[in-house]
């Protein structure tokens, strides 16, 4: 039953991705359309088709958000453009052109700073064997540090036994 749901879940979550890209892919045409008729974008939240690099965010991408939101907004517009996992020092940069207004002056104290809301977040953030990180939601079966898939654990042997002893049907 909980594997069902499980997979529904997954299922439903591709949909929603599939209609997610659908419709950022809109929004993307109807902003070239906006900015070829020298207006400005309906959309300007929306990364352009190749959106996924430095090069292509607006110097406020990021100003005022916190750290995390900013760092999962630019790897979302990585995704986004067919882009992944980055680094640390590459979403720093990012963060950097993009207009994120860091609390020191100190590029390491900084990167430091980044890398440990990453950490802090494994709900959102997944750091790969690589080190780079990517969105949690971006892989199905990660592994936990003691290498086991990050999924509900069935109940061992024994207690599976003291459970149907307890409830009368041990054979």
């Amino acid at each position: 039953m909980e594997s069902d749901i499980k997979t529904a879940i997954a299922v439903l979550t591709n949909r929603i991705r599939s209609k997610e890209e659908e419709v950022n892919g809109l929004k993307r045409t109807v902003n070239e359309m906006a900015k070829d008729a020298g207006q400005d974008p309906p959309f300007p939240h929306i990364a352009s088709a190749d959106g996924g690099d430095i090069s292509s965010l607006r110097p406020d991408q990021f100003y005022g958000m916190t750290i995390g939101v900013a760092a999962r907004a630019y790897l979302e517009m990585r995704k986004a453009s067919g882009g992944g996992a980055e680094t640390v020092n590459d979403i720093y940069a990012a963060l950097v052109a993009g207009g994120y207004a860091f609390e020191t002056s100190d590029e390491l104290n900084r990167k430091n700073g980044l890398r440990i809301s990453l950490r802090k977040n494994p709900s959102i953030f997944h750091q790969l064997p690589n080190g780079n990180y990517g969105l949690t939601i971006w892989y199905d079966r990660i592994k936990t540090a003691n290498g086991k898939s990050d999924t509900k654990k069935r109940p061992k042997k024994g207690k599976a036994k003291r459970q149907a002893k307890e409830n009368g049907s041990e054979d």
